[in-house]
């Protein structure tokens, strides 16, 4: 007689990934599966569940966070470029605003001077 033990089986990841892709290539049924590698089918259709949750989660995952990259660059740039035109334009303004400053200056200088006399009203020529 044979001395068995009831101790569980533990398979790598890597193997795992092998026996679902025999699963796949070969067209095996996974009870079929499960009695030639000597795993309980349940077993084998759990694996098969978390391997296409995990590929369809880095493979979204990497598309996406590429896109995000792509984005976050794309809106750095805009965000530079605003903030120059955005600089550019309180520069003028401040230069606007010191012009209006002095020609209104120079208007209310003028207006409290007094009125200059004209020749012509003094009788002068």
């Amino acid at each position: 007689m044979e001395n068995t033990s009831n101790r569980r089986k533990h398979f790598t990841q890597v193997k795992k990934q092998l026996i679902i892709n025999e699963h796949y290539s070969s067209g095996i049924s996974i009870p079929v599966l499960a009695r030639k590698y000597g795993v309980h089918a349940i077993t084998l259709y759990n694996w098969k569940r978390q391997m296409t949750h995990k590929k369809e989660e880095s493979t979204i995952d990497l598309e996406y966070v590429q896109k995000l990259i792509e984005e976050n660059d794309k809106l750095k740039t805009e965000n530079q470029t605003l903030k120059a035109k955005v600089g550019d334009l309180a520069i003028k303004n401040d230069i606007l605003k010191d012009g209006l400053e002095i020609v209104q200056k120079k208007a209310l200088l003028k207006a409290l001077q007094p009125p200059k006399k004209s020749k012509r009203l003094i009788g002068m020529k």
